[in-house]
């Protein structure tokens, strides 16, 4: 193990890799209260 941080950016298929190799400890999640179009979306009841 490291005692340096190491942060992946990403989507939903990469959180969920990196939480079914339980390669997180800990999950930062940026909410933006504003409606857009789009066709993507991440997975909220991970």
């Amino acid at each position: 193990m490291t005692d340096k941080k190491i942060f992946i950016v990403g989507g939903a298929e990469i959180a969920i890799l990196c939480l079914e190799q339980n390669l997180i400890d800990e999950f930062l999640l940026t909410k933006i209260n504003k409606n857009y179009d789009g066709d993507t979306f991440f997975p909220l009841n991970l």
